[in-house]
């Protein structure tokens, strides 16, 4: 038995679909954080967006991962405007993670575990929209263990299958060949 495990780039990701990171606009959000577009490197710029080239600002707009942050550190004891510089420095490492994105530094991919015998596959299990330059291992473990356990129920079917002569399985006449 064999087990293969492939990395592949995650060519459907969007950064948008995760919303992890927030996203970068040339449109206004009440949330915004404006930026010089002179700071926006020229890969980050959807080139979908003809207007780029005619703004002097962008506008990232941060994710909702960390609504209700600046309540909390008040909460917890930090005054309101060393919440509100705290809740900013996140707002900005994620920008700086959203260009890192944008440049090429690390992208989404997909993790694929496939179980094969006698170049039959058995089984398989994926993930996908992982960051390239995180720890994944843990991922690969229990992609392993999907992966085998599809495989075993799959083999024990073909196996009972088997048991079966041939003589006595019904053949199927393909209704398209007459």
């Amino acid at each position: 038995m064999n087990i293969k495990v492939e990395i592949k780039k995650d060519e459907y990701a969007d950064y948008k679909d995760y919303g992890d990171l927030g996203y970068i606009s040339d449109q206004y959000h009440p949330r915004a954080i404006k930026r010089r577009i002179s700071e926006l490197p020229y890969y980050a710029r959807e080139y979908n967006l003809n207007s780029w080239y005619s703004l002097d600002y962008y506008y990232y707009i941060p994710t909702d991962n960390y609504q209700g942050t600046h309540k909390w550190l008040v909460e917890h004891g930090y005054s309101k405007h060393e919440a509100a510089m705290a809740e900013k420095s996140y707002y900005m490492q994620d920008l700086k993670r959203l260009l890192a994105l944008y440049r090429g530094d690390w992208c989404y991919i997909g993790i694929v575990v496939t179980v094969e015998h006698n170049g039959i596959e058995l089984g398989s299990a994926s993930i996908w929209g992982v960051e390239s330059d995180s720890d994944y291992s843990d991922y690969i473990e229990d992609l392993k263990s999907e992966a085998l356990a599809e495989a075993e129920e799959n083999y024990n079917n073909l196996v009972e299958s088997f048991k079966v002569p041939f003589s006595e399985l019904e053949i199927e006449d393909d209704e398209n060949l007459s």
